[in-house]
C-alpha cells in the first residue's frame, strides 16, 4: 500500500537509546484509535481530535535536521530542541499506490517497527500542533498514524487545513518564532 520515499544511501538502521522518543507513550490516543475504527461516531471522532490535539507524536526525519546557516541549536532544561525558522528538516513521506504523498507518525516506537523497509532514520517527538504545521509546509497530501499497523488514522489535508485554521482561530497555537521538537536522536554508525 505504501513505499518508502528515501534517499539510496541511507542504510544504517537507526539505534534507539533511551531518550524522550523510546518513552514516547501515547495509551489514551491508541485508545482513542480502536474506538473510532470500531465505531465512527460523533463521540469518539470528538474524543480522538481531543486526545489527538494533545498529543506528542513520533516523526521521522531521513537525516538529522540542520539549521540555518550553522547556527546553534537550543536545548531547554529538559532536552527539548528547539528549531530556528528555516531548519532543513529531510522528513520521511511516503508514497501511495495512487501517488498521494503521505506524512508517517507514529504514538511510538514500538509502532515504527511495523513499517517495512525502514532504515537509516532519525526521530523527533513533536506536539501535535507543530506537526499539522509542518506536515502544510511539506506539501503533504496527508498524515497517516501508524501506517503498516491495524491501529491506524489517515488525516487528509482538508482535514488538516480546517484543524490548523480552527485552532488559530481559537488563539490555540501560540505564534512563536521557534518550532519546537521533543526529543531529538542521533542515528548511529
Amino acid at each position: 500500500m505504501f513505499e518508502l520515499n528515501t534517499r539510496a544511501d541511507e542504510d544504517q538502521e537507526e539505534a534507539f537509546a533511551p531518550d524522550l522518543v523510546n518513552n514516547l507513550r501515547n495509551p489514551l490516543l491508541l485508545s482513542a484509535i480502536r474506538a473510532l475504527l470500531y465505531s465512527n461516531d460523533d463521540r469518539n471522532r470528538e474524543a480522538f481530535f481531543r486526545t489527538l490535539l494533545n498529543s506528542t507524536l513520533l516523526v521521522l526525519t531521513n537525516t538529522p535536521p540542520k539549521t540555518p546557516k550553522e547556527t546553534i541549536l537550543n536545548y531547554d532544561a529538559k532536552g527539548y530542541s528547539q528549531y530556528q525558522p528555516n531548519t532543513e528538516m529531510p522528513l520521511v513521506q511516503l508514497n501511495s499506490d495512487i501517488g498521494t504523498l503521505i506524512l508517517p507518525v507514529f504514538t511510538d516506537t514500538r509502532h515504527v517497527q511495523k513499517l517495512k523497509d525502514l532504515r537509516g532514520f532519525h526521530g523527533l517527538a513533536v506536539s501535535t500542533h507543530d506537526l499539522l504545521e509542518m506536515s502544510l509546509i511539506a506539501e503533504s497530501n496527508a498524515i497517516c498514524i501508524n501506517p503498516g499497523s491495524p491501529e491506524f488514522i489517515m488525516l487528509d489535508r482538508k482535514l488538516i487545513e480546517g484543524l490548523v485554521a480552527d485552532l488559530k482561530a481559537n488563539a490555540q497555537v501560540p505564534e512563536k518564532e521557534l518550532m519546537t521538537f521533543h526529543g531529538h536522536t542521533q542515528s548511529h554508525p
